[in-house]
């Protein structure tokens, strides 16, 4: 929605709101749920990310060999093993995650400064209307000082009816 700021910057009084508009930004910065949202999710998707990276998990195995001649087990054998990957693949991660972690910060930056830009433009929509009403009171009782002295004008004779129509 357009509104002359114009008209606020003006009248000189938007610097004693100025402050005031700085304090409602931050207090709708902190507290405002897309933004939350957005960072509990951005984190989520960050420990997503990592957990990707970590080794493959480690199996072990034990395996008994029995033989025809020999009475009860013969020998065994303890398998322990443990995946990886090449180097390469770590690396190439990594930079993935850095990128999809700065994109997820430039995306909440994005939202917060839209958010705070609709916030501010509220306000100074406020203070527009506000300015307006306290001008339109002023008009209302010049309107007002105004007729009472043509009616007083009419009662004396002074004026006639057609000079209180014009008002």
């Amino acid at each position: 929605m357009w509104f002359p700021v114009w008209a606020v910057l003006a009248t000189g009084s938007h610097k004693a709101f100025a402050q005031d508009i700085e304090q409602i930004l931050s207090q709708v910065a902190a507290n405002n749920i897309q933004l939350q949202a957005l960072q509990k999710s951005q984190e989520a998707d960050l420990h997503q990310l990592k957990s990707q990276s970590n080794l493959e998990g480690t199996e072990i195995e034990y395996s008994p060999f029995y033989t025809s001649g020999v009475s009860g087990m013969a020998s065994s054998e303890l398998v322990v093993s443990q995946g990886f990957q090449f180097p390469t693949l770590y690396a190439a991660r990594r930079k993935y995650r850095q990128t999809a972690s700065t994109q997820k910060k430039k995306e909440k930056l994005a939202l917060k400064q839209e958010i705070l830009l609709q916030a501010r433009l509220l306000c100074l929509q406020i203070i527009y209307l506000r300015k307006c009403a306290v001008i339109e009171d002023r008009r209302m009782e010049s309107l007002s000082r105004m007729e009472h002295l043509f009616d007083m004008k009419l009662e004396n004779g002074e004026a006639i009816i057609m000079d209180t129509n014009k008002l």
